[in-house]
């Protein structure tokens, strides 16, 4: 199951069964529903569009790492991710040149102090 970006893999993960002997005992797996207080700040991506993928393996890729930041923070570049074509000749991460099964995300990123941030009150 590759994720299309339109937030299918949050929907198949609801309603994954495994199957017969994978997993252990477990044959369902279903995710929760985080409702967030208005109080929760805002947070922004450090990537304008979310990459293909972080985790990529044999029957399953999707994006599941995020870099997020509070409005105090602007986004000044970062870094490109790997697309499906760099991954043809992989069958899954890790493998030989990748040690992880997640790639990495990396961002740089510039603070401020917005006038009506508390920190002015100090």
């Amino acid at each position: 199951f590759v994720d299309s970006g339109d937030e299918e893999t949050w929907k198949h993960l609801c309603t994954y069964e495994w199957e017969e002997g994978a997993g252990g005992d477990l044959k369902h797996v279903s995710s929760i529903d985080v409702e967030y207080p208005p109080s929760f700040p805002q947070l922004i991506s450090a990537y304008e569009k979310a990459p293909d993928f972080t985790h990529f393996i044999e029957c399953f890729a999707a994006t599941l790492d995020y870099i997020l930041a509070s409005s105090n923070f602007e986004v000044v570049r970062s870094a490109s991710t790997l697309s499906f074509d760099d991954m043809k000749e992989h069958v899954a991460m890790p493998n030989e040149f990748m040690a992880s099964d997640h790639i990495s995300l990396v961002a740089d990123l510039s603070y401020s102090i917005h006038s009506n941030c508390w920190l002015n009150d100090v």
